[in-house]
């Protein structure tokens, strides 16, 4: 039976990550997987709508990279059920009922209906303990009822009620839930203090979870509001030719700071809202633990609840850092923080350059914070913090690189028309791969390529390699073909990458794109996040990289 993994998940695709790149959580597009059914959801007048895509490994819909998706397992679970203080003896004694078995979700639908789609959130996925407790409390008023007239020694001695009786009431008990309950075992126990304590406690975590929860939805629609009001008055200043092109960018400004704080405030609700919920969760498992008296419930538990205070420490934390670099964004003597929302992606990418560079020195992980795109400066982040970590395992040199001055910084330049050849060594054997960054913020595979395929992207620990070069990047095939391997700009910032690793990271459906007339692959932004998760999930140890970035111009 499976016990551990989750009865329901929710992957919500219809947004970037809010930490894009690496350490941001991963949210993989669900897939077809045996014993669950899968379902795009959408918010309709009323409730959900819901459209069944896969059951089990079989397709009956399409999958959407924009989209929410539900999953629910349909394994089998145990059922440990504990109905304290049901019924007194003639010594004032009062016992406990315990029901032992096992659950399944019989009506997917059903189910996510009448309880599902209440109780799980996209961050916060639906545990076996929580549907346990939700048929404990479907099922309490038609226990008592069952009961009623039947004594003590009638149930406990001469089990009138047995597990056969039990289990062929439970699907008129539970018709609209969903839900298929097998009674095995039947146990009457004398009650203590203790466990009417414990369902309790039960019962009230059980409300403080669903009363977090909607505080966080309550949260995540405020969060909505707030991008649609700043989406339409965007949208109106832009539209405004009565503005100068300086009132316009100054009235963008002064919107992109109010939206941002906006957004952090939102930002916090909900992380306090989740953070409660997931404490009330514990406590509720804490309390069946108790009921069952299962030490190693109440542990794992526990366990939980701390991770959960940790994690909660740690994003409450970055928020606040980040409200530290709004102000210094707001102050800058340009209107940076305008540009970086641009809808002109070009003039994105070169506003968001600018302000990771020694220039200012913003984090990328700051700015994927606040809401901005910023996939490609996360990734050479990314990678030079893993240069740093692993020793300089990878080290890149080029001669043609002058020294410039930007404000008080002095940063590696490449004028236009310069030869972008350059040299890297490796201390480790493994699969190369080597990305440019363009100053126009085009990402682009130069290894492997249509000249290199992947299994042959292969370089030796202490040696140098030279690109181009005749292992990985022929200079006679471009020669051919008339490609020059020079920098033709426009200005601004490049970053030249290279990453040895284990395994190849560039698949061969990604290189299926070259061509001789075309031998360097563009990565997409879906790309990009592919490429993230790929260094993301390998370990750590499995691959170093480098980065040398230069202004161009």
């Amino acid at each position: 039976m499976e016990a551990e993994l989750p009865v329901v998940e929710i992957a919500d695709m219809r947004q970037p990550g809010r930490f894009f790149g690496f350490g941001k959580p991963k949210v993989i597009l669900p897939r077809p997987m045996s014993g669950s059914e899968l379902y795009a959801l959408r918010s309709a007048p009323g409730g959900h709508e819901l459209r069944i895509v896969a059951s089990g490994v079989r397709m009956i819909g399409s999958l959407e990279n924009n989209a929410q998706y539900v999953r629910v397992r349909t394994s089998v679970r145990l059922l440990d059920t504990v109905f304290p203080a049901l019924i007194e003896d003639g010594n004032l004694n009062k016992w406990d009922l315990r029901l032992k078995g096992s659950w399944s979700v019989s009506d997917c639908r059903m189910f996510l209906q009448a309880f599902g789609l209440e109780a799980a959130m996209p961050t916060s996925e639906l545990s076996v303990e929580m549907v346990e407790s939700w048929i404990a409390n479907s099922l309490g008023s038609h226990v008592r009822d069952a009961i009623g007239g039947h004594s003590v020694n009638d149930l406990c001695d001469k089990d009138s009620l047995p597990a056969r009786w039990w289990e062929a009431q439970m699907p008129n008990w539970l018709a609209d839930c969903g839900v298929s309950v097998k009674v095995k075992e039947v146990k009457w126990q004398s009650a203590d203090a203790a466990n009417l304590q414990a369902e309790q406690a039960r019962l009230k975590g059980l409300a403080r979870i669903e009363e977090e929860r909607n505080r966080q939805r309550q949260a995540e629609l405020r969060e909505e509001e707030a991008n649609a009001r700043y989406d339409k008055e965007k949208a109106r200043i832009e539209a405004d030719l009565a503005l100068s092109a300086k009132e316009r960018e100054h009235q963008l400004q002064v919107l992109e700071l109010h939206h941002r704080r906006d957004i952090i405030q939102a930002e916090k609700e909900i992380e306090d809202a989740k953070r409660a919920a997931e404490m009330a969760a514990a406590h509720h498992v804490v309390a069946i633990g108790q009921l069952r008296h299962d030490a190693e419930t109440v542990k794992t538990a526990k366990a939980r609840e701390e991770e959960a205070q940790h994690r909660h420490k740690e994003v409450v934390d970055r928020l606040a850092g980040v409200e530290g670099v709004l102000e210094k964004l707001a102050a800058l003597p340009e209107n940076l923080l305008a540009r970086l929302a641009d809808r002109d992606a070009s003039k994105a990418n070169a506003a968001a350059e600018r302000l990771v560079s020694p220039e200012f020195g913003i984090s990328a992980s700051a700015l994927a914070v606040l809401g901005f795109r910023v996939e490609r400066q996360s990734l050479v982040d990314g990678l030079r913090q893993r240069s740093v970590a692993d020793g300089n395992k990878i080290a890149i040199r080029k001669t043609e690189l002058v020294t410039r001055d930007i404000g008080t910084v002095k940063v590696k330049g490449l004028p236009v028309n310069t030869s972008l050849q350059f040299e890297f060594s490796t201390e480790r054997t493994g699969y190369v791969t080597m990305l440019n960054v363009g100053t126009s913020g085009a990402v682009y595979v130069h290894v492997p390529n249509a000249y290199t395929a992947v299994e042959h992207a292969k370089v030796d620990g202490g040696r140098s390699y030279q690109i181009p070069g005749d292992e990985l990047m022929p200079w006679e095939r471009l020669g051919k073909l008339g490609l020059d391997y020079v920098e033709i700009g426009p200005p601004g910032w490049e970053h030249i990458a290279v990453i040895v690793s284990d395994e190849p990271m560039i698949g061969h459906h990604t290189l299926a794109k070259a061509t001789s007339e075309s031998p360097f692959v563009r990565l997409a932004t879906e790309d990009i996040s592919e490429f993230c998760e790929a260094l993301n999930s390998a370990p750590s140890e499995s691959w170093s990289a480098d980065v040398l970035s230069f202004l161009v111009g």
